[in-house]
């Protein structure tokens, strides 16, 4: 799928998922051809509970690998065409760029090592093969240099895509913190 098309249809996605918690009821005729195939992602099947452990397994795979701080383990997060936003640095499009400045920051001599993580996640919505949600997330870990432990928290916009296995993966994911301490 092209990024153009991927965004287009997350577009959708999130037009459908605004108007279902806004209580609109009507469905957009708005169709993205991806590969010669209609979709409306408004009449997506109900999520599933499959749908729900397999997003909570990618968030458990989250927490270890941020964990581990090792950029192999991290990159395993990541759809192929996944973009990562970040505070202060410009966007990384593709799981290879993520993974290079992963890979960048895990041979960094002034990296922290991770002492906690735990995203709370307050809302999650799920249309067809995608899912948004948005949470807060809080952080701890020690600085190198002096061994000062920080603590962060923030807030993210997390999008997650289906993969062929039925497995999921972050697509976009949009970070921000709050304070640091």
């Amino acid at each position: 799928m092209s990024r153009r098309i991927g965004f287009s249809l997350l577009g959708n996605v999130m037009v459908c998922l605004a108007m279902a918690s806004a209580g609109d009821s009507t469905v957009p005729r708005t169709f993205v051809s991806t590969g010669g195939k209609n979709i409306n992602p408004c009449s997506a099947q109900a999520s599933s509970q499959s749908d729900r452990t397999g997003i909570e397994r990618l968030h458990q795979q989250d927490v270890q690998a941020t964990l581990s701080a090792k950029a192999d383990e991290l990159a395993k997060l990541w759809d192929t065409e996944a973009v990562r936003l970040q505070e202060g640095g410009p966007a990384e499009v593709g799981r290879a760029a993520i993974y290079s400045d992963d890979k960048r920051w895990e041979a960094s001599a002034t990296r922290g090592q991770p002492l906690s993580y735990n995203a709370e996640v307050k809302d999650l919505q799920i249309v067809g093969d995608w899912a948004i949600e948005w949470g807060y997330f809080t952080a701890s870990y020690k600085e190198v240099a002096t061994g000062k432990t920080v603590n962060l928290r923030g807030k993210q916009l997390r999008v997650l895509k289906r993969q062929p296995d039925g497995s999921w993966k972050f697509a976009r994911v949009m970070s921000l913190i709050d304070s640091r301490n």
